[in-house]
């Protein structure tokens, strides 16, 4: 529990390291000897419960008084709380520097004279409207010139506020805070796109614009437009992540949107893929795909299967090279289509997911023949030998498209000299000498 000790533990003031040591050593001895000082006269006159409580605090401040970290210099203590409260994890930056500013006088001081604890801005509706403003107003004032993170929660927003106040928020949240924005959090639970107020949606007023993540809001058409428009704007903009909820196709004008500086782009959820048709994405290198909990999406790994859509895929995606499928339960023949438009890749990843067995169908054989794999790691799969028999049922026969290499204990089962007997002329075989990593798949270009 912190110890609070106001008017005992001193601002040091603009001095030099070595005396900042001195000077705050001696300040903290003398401060100990007065409360023990204080402590002998409150012992010698008649004890009550206020005087014995009186006495447990004091004890608490003398004992306080003589740790070694209030022996620290300010140029310590800044680098061990900027240390502390960079941790990545949600809310703790906030909530640490609002701490730490409230133990003593001394760090109080400390505190606020660093602006990088102070750049991380939850807005939610749990505090009252009055409130979230003056916090609004004290975080953006103590952050000073620093770029900030700001979390919406756009469902609190939207069901404890009323509409006047909400406006109100909506406001000072473009006004004083977007400009300022690099990383941005939009939050809902299933929200109603057609709820939220149109600012927050513009990110046009975001120049410094980094990271923009948005969880669980379903968008109409008009606002996806609206959004595709907003985002073509950041110039600055290196990760999109995309998470749950509904997103209607926008209005199908031909029109396409290029995001030119994104790098890292993330789509968990299947109505997310209809933007991809609408979007040209140049210096992409990182696609991670899939949905946040088990379900099927083949109806959003279908959309790449249109001719149209097919043929422009890698074009959107030109320095694509890593593929990460996530929670997903597809048919493998799709995932491998899929994979065959998008090559080359330098590493294809799969997590925590199950491949469907489906006959081939009518699909067509893929004349593909330069295309490589440098990595296909399946993690914690189910049906790897599926996709592996639709990926080579997809190409040119006698390609040689991988060299795989596997567990010396998975070439003995069936299914693998099945596979050796269909593809021994496309796939160069490799037991490793080597323990072989804990996955169950490992393809390695040729």
């Amino acid at each position: 529990m912190p110890i609070r000790t106001p008017g005992l533990a001193r601002p040091l003031g603009n001095r030099s390291s070595a005396d900042s040591i001195l000077h705050f050593g001696t300040q903290a001895e003398l401060d100990a000897y007065m409360i023990s000082k204080m402590i002998d006269q409150t012992t010698k006159a008649r004890l009550t419960r206020h005087k014995e409580l009186t006495l447990k605090k004091l004890h608490a401040c003398w004992d306080a008084l003589l740790a070694p970290i209030y022996k620290l210099p300010d140029e310590i203590l800044r680098m061990i709380f900027i240390f502390f409260c960079t941790n990545p994890s949600k809310d703790l930056e906030l909530r640490s520097a609002v701490t730490l500013s409230h133990v003593v006088r001394r760090w109080r001081n400390v505190v606020l004279s660093i602006p990088k604890l102070w750049t991380y801005l939850s807005i939610h509706a749990r505090l009252p409207g009055p409130a979230l403003m003056h916090q609004m107003r004290t975080l953006m004032t103590r952050s000073l010139a620093e770029p900030v993170h700001v979390v919406i929660d756009i469902d609190t927003l939207l069901l404890d506020m009323f509409h006047k106040d909400l406006q109100t928020v909506s406001d000072a949240i473009c006004r004083r805070v977007y400009p300022r924005c690099e990383r941005l959090t939009l939050e809902g639970r299933w929200t109603d796109g057609y709820r939220v107020p149109a600012g927050l949606l513009t990110f046009q007023l975001c120049p410094g614009l980094r990271f923009l993540s948005i969880f669980q809001i379903e968008l109409p058409p008009d606002r996806i437009t609206l959004l595709l428009v907003a985002l073509q704007s950041c110039e600055f903009l290196e990760t999109l992540v995309l998470s749950c909820g509904t997103w209607y196709a926008p209005e199908n004008d031909g029109k396409i949107y290029t995001l030119r500086s994104l790098r890292h782009l993330t789509s968990m959820g299947e109505s997310h893929l209809h933007l991809i048709e609408h979007l040209s994405l140049p210096l992409v290198e990182e696609w991670i795909l899939g949905c946040t909990e088990r379900t099927t999406d083949e109806f959003g790994i279908q959309i790449f299967m249109i001719p149209d859509v097919i043929e422009s895929l890698r074009l959107r995606f030109p320095k694509l090279h890593t593929l990460i499928v996530k929670t997903i339960c597809v048919t493998a023949l799709h995932i491998a289509a899929l994979l065959l438009q998008l090559l080359p890749l330098h590493c294809v990843e799969f997590s925590d997911r199950w491949f469907l067995l489906k006959p081939p169908g009518n699909y067509t054989v893929i004349d593909e023949s330069s295309f490589s794999i440098t990595r296909l790691d399946f993690t914690r799969c189910r049906g790897v030998s599926t996709i592996l028999d639709d990926l080579l049922f997809l190409t040119v026969p006698h390609v040689a498209p991988c060299k795989i290499q596997v567990k010396e204990e998975w070439i003995q089962t069936p299914g693998h000299e099945r596979r050796q007997k269909l593809h021994d002329n496309d796939v160069e075989w490799i037991t490793p000498t080597a323990p072989a990593p804990s996955v169950p798949i490992w393809f390695n270009n040729a």
